[in-house]
């Protein structure tokens, strides 16, 4: 089956060839050529066969680029061939005058006959074939170029395709006296040009039937193409899009973020970026967008397209800022309530040192004022927590110098009236020898409830109770580690210590808030946190800080451990309390 191809950009390369070898027969001859050219017209074979040869073996150089070896020996009519082009020349009577080694090969290969000079071409021609060739044949000698495809059955393959080009050559006469058959398998190119086809539908397929808005668009931000979703999600036609300026419907705030990224991109400093970002519809609706853009590059390495993926993220972003809105309510509800309960705790806690006074000898009323009392200050330690809570969540982060040998001693001794206190033996560790340039009261925020967990959960049995605190500065993390040998937690429980008004221990007095403003102070300053412990024999809780050294000033003087204190100092010590 012979199939008419339009290639035009091919007709003037072959123009060029036909116009060289029109100067080398015609032209650029010596006498002896023209002597050669004179017997070939008159039909004398060993001349035309030299001058068929020559001009084949000049088609084959200017075809392949290739140096080829003089036709020598008695058989003149075969040209040694390095290329993949099969070349025979053929006269007006399309018999065999000329022909390369590997259209010998191609022909053996498709009829399983050798070709034979001045055999007819029509004799190795399938036979549903012969009359259509015959045809372009006679055009080729009517002096017209012609390329075509064409499906050829061969012994090996029955659906082998060929690149076919017939290029007629005029004698000194200006006549067409042959014609150069040039034929190229094309099998292989035929089969990546199937695989791209198949390509190509997919992800026409992927394109046009994708959830997410896909856009493809050049360096000049002008969109090509985009898919259904795309155009429906922006309430545009596809005819009304392109008729807006590049960027026209992204939302004025997200535009110059968007700039910076796509020029980076561009410019080879991005792969890829994703930016969630507002467009503004047909409507005047504003949507939410999640978009994740890449590059395509040409062979050179330079930008051609741009390939954006767009989610539409409206609803999550609805409920996102839904779910502040409630959350700062709540914030603000939590924070006046304690407040506004504050003083009445503060009345009740005053009114026992009165009943103290005035009851002191009536220790049955005093038994029932104590557990009253011990209610009202757990009250008043829950008001407390809510307070700093919704002070961290509030309160931006804002660095300032942080000496921690000082703040080690202000929350211990802000602990030292709780129960059991005076038993605990405290090993403080402190082995950064620098003022820290950090948030003052995030830091004390953690330290402080760490320290109050650990003395709150020693065993009462344990005769030798005792409180580590270590703090240390390693590969760009403050790491400040809180070790006891206290009740522990069952493994069970361990992952929810962690969350607000859980309580792990069933007889604890605790508010259920400590390790939970622990944990949303330490993530403020995106640090993470780690917690071993084991059931009766106690508890590490290790929190780690990202913290650079270039923020902090060196403190001359500064020891890497605390020294015991003297009688009258803050209960920074390693020795019993």
């Amino acid at each position: 089956m012979t199939k008419r191809v339009d290639r035009s950009h091919l007709i003037d390369q072959l123009e060029d060839i036909k116009q060289g070898l029109d100067n080398i027969l015609s032209h650029g001859a010596d006498p002896d050529t023209r002597a050669n050219t004179s017997d070939l017209e008159t039909g004398n074979t060993a001349g035309s066969n030299q001058q068929d040869n020559l001009l084949l073996q000049n088609y084959q150089i200017l075809a392949d680029s290739a140096v080829l070896a003089n036709a020598s020996g008695s058989d003149t009519t075969k040209l040694d061939h390095q290329g993949s082009q099969t070349l025979i020349l053929l006269n007006p009577e399309l018999e065999v005058l000329a022909f390369n080694r590997i259209a010998e090969a191609a022909v053996l290969d498709l009829t399983g006959k050798q070709l034979i000079y001045q055999a007819s071409i029509q004799d190795y021609l399938p036979e549903n074939e012969p009359k259509e060739l015959k045809e372009l044949l006679a055009q080729a000698f009517d002096g017209i170029n012609l390329h075509f495809t064409s499906q050829l059955s061969s012994i090996r393959n029955p659906n082998q395709w060929h690149e076919v080009n017939l290029f007629p050559v005029s004698g000194p006469s200006g006549k067409i006296e042959r014609v150069v058959w040039c034929m190229e398998d094309i099998a292989e190119r035929k089969s990546a040009q199937a695989n791209l086809r198949a390509l190509e539908i997919n992800f026409q397929s992927v394109f046009k039937q994708a959830a997410v808005s896909v856009i493809l668009s050049n360096t000049n931000l002008e969109v090509i193409q985009a898919n259904r979703k795309f155009y429906q999600l922006l309430e545009y036609t596809p005819k009304e899009f392109k008729a807006l300026p590049p960027l026209s419907t992204v939302h004025p705030r997200d535009i110059p973020e968007s700039k910076r990224l796509l020029k980076l991109l561009c410019s080879g400093e991005l792969d890829s970026f994703s930016l969630e970002k507002r467009q503004i519809t047909k409507s005047g609706k504003v949507i939410w967008m999640y978009v994740t853009t890449n590059i395509v590059k040409d062979n050179k390495g330079k930008p051609k397209l741009i390939i954006s993926v767009a989610q539409d993220i409206t609803d999550r972003k609805h409920a996102e800022q839904e779910l502040i809105f409630k959350s700062n309510e709540l914030d603000t509800f939590i924070y006046r309530a304690s407040h506004d309960l504050r003083g009445p705790v503060a009345s009740l806690m005053g009114l026992y040192n009165v009943v103290q006074t005035e009851f002191e000898e009536d220790s049955h009323a005093m038994e029932y004022f104590n557990h009253y009392h011990s209610s009202v200050k757990r009250l008043n330690k829950i008001l407390h927590n809510l307070i700093d809570l919704t002070k961290i969540k509030e309160k931006d982060i804002q660095p300032s110098e942080l000496d921690l040998n000082v703040l080690i001693s202000n929350c211990l001794e802000t602990i030292s009236n709780r129960e059991n206190f005076e038993k605990i033996h405290f090993k403080i560790n402190n082995q950064v020898g620098f003022k820290l340039q950090t948030d003052t009261s995030s830091i004390r925020t953690i330290l402080f409830h760490l320290l109050e967990n650990a003395v709150n959960f020693i065993q009462e049995d344990n005769q030798q109770p005792f409180v580590k605190l270590e703090i240390k500065y390693e590969s760009s993390f403050l790491i400040i580690e809180v070790t006891d040998n206290g009740q522990g937690i069952k493994k069970e429980l361990q992952s929810e210590v962690f969350n607000m008004f859980y309580r792990a221990n069933e007889h604890s007095t605790g508010s259920g808030l400590g390790l939970y403003i622990v944990r949303y102070a330490v993530e403020k300053l995106n640090g993470s946190i780690q917690l071993k412990s084991k059931e009766l024999s106690g508890t590490k809780i290790s929190v780690y800080i990202p913290y650079s050294k270039a923020h902090h000033q060196e403190s001359e003087g500064s020891h890497t451990e605390r020294p015991v204190s003297k009688a009258g100092d803050h209960p920074i010590t390693t020795t019993s309390r």
